[in-house]
C-alpha cells in the first residue's frame, strides 16, 4: 500500500515536472517572438534628428512625429524641433548658442548664435537582406559652420542596430579618407566656410 502511494506520488510529481518544464519553454519562445516583432523607439541625436548621439542613421520618427528638445555637448548648447510631417522626409530646425572663446576672435561678443535646418530622406527601407539608406543634408540655414552631408545605411537585427555611412562637411571632419567625388572633379576638394549670419539658405557650399 505504501509503495503503490509512493509510485502515486513519483508519477503526480513527474506530471506536474514535465507540465511546468513545457510552459516554461513555451513561454521563453512567446517572449522571444515578441521581443523580435516589437518596433524599436528610435531616439533623438544631439543634434535634434533621430540618431544616437552625435552619430546620423537611416531611422525615422512615425509619421507626424514631433519632437522638441535640448542638448549640450560642450561648448555648444542646442535647441531643437524635429518633426516628420510626410513619410518622406524629416526636417530638423535648430536654434545653437556657444560660448567659445575662438569666436571672440569674429565677434564682439564671444557667443555665437546660429540658427540652422536639416533634412534628411529615406532613399530605400529595410528589408530582411538588405538595409534601410537614408540621405541627409546638415545646416542648411546655417551659418556654415556645422553644413555637411551624408548617406547612411542602417540594419536590424532583433536588438541590435548597426549603421554605416559616408560623409562630408562638418560631420566628416576626422574622416580617415579623401572625398571619392574628387575622381570626377577637382571642385569636390574645398568648400565655403564660415559666413553671413545663417538663417538663408546656401546650397552653394553643398
Amino acid at each position: 500500500m505504501i509503495s503503490e502511494l509512493i509510485f502515486w506520488l513519483l508519477h503526480r510529481l513527474e506530471t506536474i515536472f514535465v507540465a511546468a518544464l513545457i510552459s516554461a519553454l513555451a513561454a521563453i519562445c512567446l517572449m522571444t517572438g515578441a521581443k523580435a516583432e516589437q518596433s524599436f523607439e528610435w531616439s533623438n541625436s544631439d543634434w535634434g534628428g533621430i540618431g544616437l548621439i552625435q552619430t546620423r542613421n537611416a531611422r525615422f520618427g512615425a509619421d507626424g512625429q514631433l519632437d522638441f528638445g535640448t542638448s549640450y555637448v560642450l561648448p555648444y548648447q542646442r535647441y531643437f524641433v524635429n518633426l516628420r510631417a510626410v513619410p518622406w522626409l524629416e526636417g530638423t530646425f535648430r536654434y545653437t548658442l556657444s560660448d567659445d572663446p575662438r569666436f571672440s576672435q569674429k565677434f564682439f561678443d564671444s557667443t555665437l548664435t546660429d540658427r540652422g535646418a536639416d533634412l534628411k530622406f529615406p532613399i530605400f527601407s529595410e528589408q530582411k537582406y538588405f538595409p534601410a539608406v537614408a540621405l541627409g543634408f546638415q545646416d542648411l540655414l546655417g551659418t556654415g559652420l556645422f553644413d555637411g552631408e551624408y548617406l547612411v545605411a542602417s540594419k536590424r537585427y532583433y536588438d541590435l542596430d548597426v549603421s554605416l555611412g559616408l560623409a562630408w562637411g562638418y560631420p566628416a571632419t576626422r574622416g580617415l579618407f579623401s572625398n571619392p567625388f574628387l575622381k570626377l572633379s577637382d571642385t569636390f576638394r574645398t568648400r565655403g566656410g564660415f559666413s553671413g549670419t545663417g538663417g538663408i539658405p546656401e546650397v552653394g557650399r553643398f
